[in-house]
């Protein structure tokens, strides 16, 4: 499908001259191919003829026409005057309403029309000469006098039109001016002020002759702020014009009904087309006619292209003419909207070399061209780079519609994707919102190419805009600054770009120098060793103190010094010995660029440290994928590739392959300096080794810490998850050199640790301080020493105190030494307590199992306390009452709290050697065994309230929904009764006997109730046999003739309705079980509470008796019929029946039953009859309350007269011989 199957399309091309409309069949022309918008008919009819005709009167004007160039305007003024001059064409008008009303001016005007040109004379020259000559042309003879001589023009103008009427006494004299703004902007000051007063004077003649004045102007002359310096003589002239504006919309109308137009079959495929990209554009969706009639015309090019603000060649119909030509031929893309909008309006101004005049446009244009050289060569991607292209043009065209060039006023990301129908092919999610992420990221992309500054980002409302004031171009600075460097300089910007791939910290370890303290991995033993890195040579080496593990260095590769290699086997060298032309037009690139950082203003400076990162990145990227080739690695004399010194292995970062091959030199050497050095199963660093240690001393103290268990695993400290420092080589060294002392003797510090401060190490196995610490803490934890401190010792007993000492403190201990002795006459006490043969603590070959059994009850016990003292704190709450309270409940508080801490300080002594620290007496277990025996008397309470308290509940709600005069109940009230004497009595209360006589009782008390409740409720409510049975009653034929016959209403319909609720109100309950009452003590279905339902009838009675009741009931309405039916006051009622129902009225009266089946004409003919009739109720209650008076004893005749007096008052004006009573 192409673009000429979709339009009929006749295009405007050529400017159109007002001069050009005196030719007869050139205004034939113009008047035939004017289109005319609504609103355009409704200015002509009502502004511009009104003010044109001069057949009644009205306070005439003069009619300013203003249009952008290009928009009609010269059109509409050709129209007016040809119409005006000639009424032959009038029927050539497209529009109907303007044919009508155009019969007042046409053929009532001679026409002189003006374009003005670049010329110097006054405007009052210019018009009166052109109309001397054009009067003498038509034979009017007139000469204005000069200026100079006259004191106003009106009185000239006053006489032409006499000289003009003379000749042609019925029509008017049509003066039209085009082009006059471009006239009026090149006056000057006063010369301006002269020609608005005869502007104005001409307007004002208007008033009182037929003469008219009609003037195009490209944009509103009272608006233009050039004109705010005679303001005055503006709003003077204002007076006297009509303004009369082109608008977009009319412009859009002649657009789609002369450049675009449609056919139904073409809107409709076109609209077929559009929908497929409404998801993309809610603009489109929401206004698709209007897309529809311009197609394929973005609406938003009308808009935009009306606030371009270029005073010249602004033809939007000849423009959009133009670019439809280019389209018809042209396929309609399936995947693309197809719209042209305001975007390709860039390329007109871009190559119209007239418009590089003005210095704003050309700035534009300028800008723009940095943009696209820097798009075309920086976006790699043809999609991103075409979109992005379109998006500068945008951008471009939307530059010069701000006014000012430099305002930061532009597009948003949204309002790019509505405003020229931008889809971007291939989007990953086809949706609005992607799509503006995607149109965001390629703008962002265009501010990164362009550094910044031909692309303007305005945070406040997110719009994007040309920044013209973009400066020189940062490349080429950088470029000119890079050839600048020397060789020292690119050797600095080398150790830059080091810095980066092996992650430097700004600070060095030696100020000014590339010097920095180094962790490298001893891949063996899973630690980091400490050295030092360098860029440079080995001169410097002395500089870094104190001296560590190991040397790296990476050469200058421009300008290397001179040194010698004393094949150290400590010292590792790396050479940059391939260096590409675009490695090291990169890395100058990169020095150029800060270099400028330097010295660039500071506004800039953003700018070259963007562009340095980028060069920095670059480069970082060329390392690490050229490492293997681009480095020689030199250890001991021998040089060879990095490549062969990986020995196959490759990956990660570039800092990590670097560290590969160094610790692969060094690994020989590291085995050499620490022969006994422990491995670890985690990588500990300097930077994780302070939080690691400090693990593994929680892990000795607590027991919880996986990483510690890590540290003590490397150390040989543990064995699974048992703490075993008799087998680590590292404890039994520093046991051992306690042991050989002796006696009392302490073991130093000094003794056991040496080197210069951040260096030290132990003395034998050359571990750091820090490990030293924690196999002295596992000897603690083992009670094998106790550690000393400053003015503190740490102990078996108060080992977890360690973990809140800071590890800095721990690494400066003073000295260890030797623990005391055990306490046997304590610690066989404490078995005894915990009910453990006191024996296995003097055996000394089975204390460690006294140890382990002695944690295992002491932590049992704990947690048995700690649950006792839930209880205690609850007050052991039974039948509604605490069963202790107050001062003994608080007394039972403290002594479980007490025993219960002194069982949980157990836990540090879990060793035979912290035992040694146990640090309790004998007198203090005894007074544990005191506690502990009185706590097994709440022991006993406490079971009382277990048993008792889930019984006490249940009772005491069976008490409650029972009736009160049930025996169950009196049986309950002296079982509690009992209760309560029981735990008021101390020696009950803890008795076995008591609490088993309780519990017997109160279960037997359940039993019964839970059999009697089952009886009561089978009572009251429906089983499943006399559920059925129910449901057939209320299907019985009774039922039914009783509600056909309750429609009657002189029936006692409320019998009928009690008896059928009584029915239903019968509650069905079939699914209670023995088993949910012994959960809670009423019904789950349907809370059947017995007290409350203790009078009501068994529904087995209820059902056994309704059968009498239906056949009662309906005997009984039956005989009232009957005895109705025998009145003489019904009998002349039979004349009102229908046929039918006089028949079986008349059969039931005769039979004296009920029909088979009672039929609608029954009940309607035992109605009338009704009717007939005054029905008068009485209530029963309020029969009884008048019978009775006061309530007081009264004679027979009292009881007459009340009764009658009652009469009297219900009947009082009722017929008494229709009147029927019915007692409810």
């Amino acid at each position: 499908m192409k673009y000429s199957d979709l339009i009929q399309f006749e295009p405007v091309e050529t400017v159109i001259q007002l001069i050009s409309s005196e030719d007869t069949d050139y205004a034939s022309q113009l008047v035939k191919t004017y289109v005319i918008s609504e609103r355009m008919a409704e200015v002509i009819v009502e502004v511009i003829i009104p003010q044109l005709q001069f057949h009644y009167p009205r306070d005439n004007k003069g009619i300013l026409v203003v249009g952008n160039y290009g928009t009609g305007k010269s059109h509409l003024l050709s129209v007016l005057t040809s119409v005006a001059e000639d009424s032959a064409l009038l029927p050539h008008l497209t529009n109907e309403l303007v044919k009508e009303n155009m019969h007042d001016i046409a053929g009532q005007f001679r026409v002189l029309r003006l374009e003005i040109g670049a010329v110097t004379n006054d405007l009052r020259s210019i018009i009166c000469s052109n109309l001397e000559r054009f009067l003498a042309r038509i034979g009017v003879e007139y000469r204005f006098p000069p200026a100079s001589e006259i004191t106003n023009n009106k009185d000239c103008l006053y006489e032409m039109m006499e000289a003009f009427h003379s000749v042609y006494p019925e029509q008017g004299l049509l003066i039209a001016i085009d082009e006059l703004l471009d006239y009026l902007h090149s006056r000057k000051d006063f010369n301006l002020v002269l020609d608005l007063g005869f502007l104005r004077e001409l307007a004002e003649v208007c008033k009182s002759t037929r003469i008219r004045v009609v003037a195009g102007v490209q944009e509103s002359l009272f608006d233009n702020p050039k004109f705010q310096f005679v303001a005055e003589s503006l709003r003077r002239v204002r007076d006297r014009f009509e303004q009369v504006k082109i608008a977009r919309e009319d412009v859009a109308y002649v657009v789609e009904q002369r450049l675009l137009k449609k056919s139904e079959t073409q809107r409709a495929m076109i609209k077929r087309h559009l929908e497929k990209f409404t998801g993309f554009f809610e603009r489109m969706a929401a206004n698709m006619h209007e897309f529809v009639s311009l197609y394929p015309v973005h609406p938003a090019y009308l808009e935009v292209f009306e606030r371009v603000y270029i005073a010249e060649k602004r033809e939007i119909l000849k423009t959009i003419s133009l670019h439809i030509r280019k389209l018809l031929d042209q396929d309609v893309p399936d995947d693309d909207p197809g719209l042209v909008s305001f975007d390709s309006y860039w390329s007109f101004i871009k190559d119209n070399p007239a418009l590089r005049t003005d210095p704003d446009v050309k700035r534009v244009i300028d800008a723009a061209n940095v943009v696209e050289e820097k798009l075309r060569t920086g976006v790699q991607n043809p999609v991103s780079r075409e979109s992005s292209l379109r998006i500068l043009s945008a951008l471009s065209v939307h530059r010069l519609t701000t006014g000012e060039i430099n305002v930061r006023m532009g597009l948003a990301p949204e309002e790019i994707k509505e405003g020229i129908g931008l889809l971007i092919p291939g989007l990953p999610e086809q949706n609005s919102d992607f799509l503006v992420i995607t149109i965001n990221t390629l703008l962002e992309e265009m501010r990164r190419l362009t550094s910044g500054k031909f692309i303007g980002y305005n945070k406040e409302n997110h719009q994007y805009f040309i920044e013209v004031e973009g400066g020189e171009d940062p490349d080429v600075l950088i470029a000119e600054r890079a050839e600048d460097l020397s060789d020292y300089m690119l050797d600095q910007y080398y150790f830059a770009l080091l810095r980066r791939v092996m992650q430097c910290s700004d600070e060095t370890y030696v100020s000014g120098v590339s010097i920095w303290e180094y962790d490298l991995v001893w891949q063996e033993k899973k630690v980091t060793r400490t050295g030092y890195l360098f860029f440079g040579a080995p001169n410097e080496r002395s500089t870094a103190q104190p001296p560590q593990d190991y040397y790296i260095y990476f050469l200058q590769p421009f300008d290397p010094p001179p040194f010698t290699d004393e094949e150290r086997p400590d010292e590792v060298f790396f050479y940059l010995k391939e260096r590409s032309p675009e490695f090291i037009e990169k890395l100058k690139l990169f020095g150029g660029a800060m270099e400028m950082l330097k010295i660039a203003p500071t506004p800039d400076r953003p700018i070259y440290r963007e562009k340095g990162e980028e060069y920095l990145s670059d480069l970082s990227s060329y390392l690490l994928e050229n490492i293997s080739n681009a480095f020689m690695v030199k250890y001991q004399g021998s040089k060879k590739p990095l490549a062969e010194r990986l020995q196959g292995k490759r990956g990660g970062s570039f800092k990590e392959i670097i560290d590969q091959v160094a610790s692969f030199c060094l690994s020989g050497y590291f085995a050499g300096e620490y022969p006994d050095y422990p491995s670890f199963p985690v990588l500990l660093t300097r930077q994780n080794l302070k939080p690691s240690i400090e693990e593994a001393i929680k892990y000795l103290a607590t027991g919880q810490s996986r990483l510690g268990a890590q540290v003590l695993e490397g150390l040989q400290l543990l064995d699974g998850e048992e703490i075993v420092p008799e087998k680590s080589r590292y404890s039994k060294h520093f046991l051992g050199i306690l042991k050989e002392k002796g006696g009392n003797q302490v073991v130093n510090r000094e003794e056991i640790i040496k080197g210069p401060d951040r260096a030290e190490r132990d003395r034998f196995f050359k571990l750091e301080p820090e490990f030293v610490v924690v196999v002295l803490a596992a000897l603690v934890y083992r009670g094998d020493i106790v550690l000393n401190l400053a003015g503190r010792e740490i102990n078996a007993s108060n080992l977890v105190d360690i973990t809140r000492i800071s590890l800095d403190e721990l690494v400066n201990f003073r000295y260890y030494k030797t623990p005391p002795t055990l306490n046997i006459p304590a610690l066989e006490k404490l078995l005894v307590l915990l009910g453990l043969p006191p024996g296995l603590i003097k055996n000394e070959s089975t204390r460690e199992e006294a140890v382990r059994r002695i944690q295992e009850v002491a932590l049992r016990t704990a947690k048995q306390v700690l649950y006792l003292q839930e209880e205690i704190n609850g007050g052991l709450p039974c039948w509604g009452k605490n069963l202790i309270s107050g001062e003994v409940q608080n007394g039972y508080k403290k002594l479980a709290a007490e025993y219960k801490s002194f069982l949980e300080s157990l836990r540090p002594y879990n060793s035979v050697g912290r035992l040694k620290q146990f640090p309790y007496q004998e007198a203090d277990i005894a007074h544990q065994l005191d506690i502990q025996k009185k706590l097994q008397d709440i022991d006993k309470i406490v079971l009382l309230a277990r048993e008792l308290g889930s019984y006490g509940a249940y009772l005491m709600t069976a008490e409650a929904v029972l009736p009160v005069d049930h025996p169950l109940v009196q049986e309950l009230q002296d079982f509690k009764d009992d209760y309560q004497r029981g735990i008021n009595d101390r020696s009950k209360l803890l008795s076995s006997s008591f609490r088993q006589e309780m519990s017997r009782r109160a279960k037997d008390l359940k039993k019964r109730y839970i059999e009697e409740y089952i009886h009561l409720h089978g009572k009251r409510r429906l089983n499943r046999r006399e559920e059925e049975r129910r449901a057939r009653y209320l299907q019985d034929r009774r039922f039914k003739v009783l509600k056909c016959l309750s429609e009657i209403k002189y029936l006692p319909v409320n019998q009928y309705q009690g008896l059928l609720n009584k029915v239903r109100s019968l509650i069905s309950c079939p699914d209670l079980t023995k088993a949910e009452l012994e959960v809670q003590a009423i019904c789950p279905h349907c809370h059947f509470r017995p007290a409350e339902e203790w009078e009501f009838p068994a529904v087995a009675l209820v059902l056994s008796q309704l059968d009498l009741e239906l056949d009662n009931m309906l005997g009984n309405w039956c005989r009232i019929m009957l005895d109705f039916l025998a009145d003489p006051g019904v009998i002349s009622s039979f004349e009102l029946l229908e046929t039918e129902q006089k028949r079986v009225v008349k059969e039931f009266q005769a039979r004296k039953k009920l029909p088979g089946e009672i039929s609608e004409d029954f009940i309607q003919g035992m109605q009338l009859l009704f009717q007939g009739l005054d029905r008068v109720t009485f209530s029963v209650n309020e029969l009884k309350g008048v019978l009775s008076g006061d309530g007081g004893p009264c004679t027979v005749e009292e009881i007459k007269r009340r009764f009658a007096n009652y009469l009297d008052k219900v009947l009082r004006g009722h017929d008494r011989e229709k009147v029927r009573i019915i007692i409810e």
